[in-house]
């Protein structure tokens, strides 16, 4: 059963001892708070990291008004975009991310005549696996943390728990976890053949 974003902060709530709350417009602070921090929290976690549950590969739409100078066209970036992985000059399987372009707002300036990128689109809680939900509520409660007064030792388990200990570096807990969990949701990558691999082994 897909977990709507109010059933997440309901979660993330209980985790740090307070109640549920039905919507975002519920008459409490817990409500508000968790109103204000849902959509750029919820973004955060998704573009931390290049979760493949969210990867999505589109044709750029090329814009009519060409880059004053350096390049030759420009091109609108999806709505839904979090975060930029990779940009290709060609939709062909096995094609080669390009180098030569650049990021101006929320266009890509290139000197290619078509583009495709490679990036991660912003999904709301109902799409979620359920094993990001489980670190989202986690991840959550910390932050509610901070806006609502916890006990202070709580906060530090809850700390450990989802970002692991300090020599961690921050990539260990429920978010290493993560990460783990949906590396295996990755095909494995191919082995290319590059003409310098080639020339080694003549």
């Amino acid at each position: 059963m897909a977990v709507t974003k109010y059933e997440v902060c309901s979660r993330a709530l209980n985790t740090i001892g307070f109640g549920s709350i039905n919507s975002f417009t519920d008459d409490n602070q817990r409500a508000v708070i968790c109103g204000d921090l849902w959509d750029t929290f919820s973004r955060y976690l998704l573009s931390i990291y290049p979760w493949y549950f969210i990867q999505k590969k589109v044709q750029l739409g090329r814009l009519v008004t060409a880059p004053v100078n350096e390049y030759t066209y420009a091109y609108q970036l999806p709505g839904d975009l979090l975060r930029l992985n990779a940009i290709y000059a060609s939709g062909s399987a096995g094609a080669i991310p390009i180098q030569n372009y650049n990021l101006v707002g929320n266009r890509v300036l290139a000197d290619d005549s078509s583009l495709w990128a490679d990036y991660q689109e912003y999904v709301i809680a109902e799409g979620w696996p359920y094993w990001f939900v489980q670190f989202a509520i986690k991840a959550l409660a910390l932050e509610l943390a901070e806006h609502i007064p916890t006990d202070e030792t709580k906060i530090n388990k809850l700390q450990v728990k989802v970002w692991g200990n300090p020599n961690d570096n921050g990539r260990g807990g429920m978010y290493g976890q993560a990460m783990s969990v949906d590396s295996k949701q990755r095909p494995a990558e191919p082995i290319r053949d590059f003409e310098l691999i080639s020339t080694r082994f003549v």
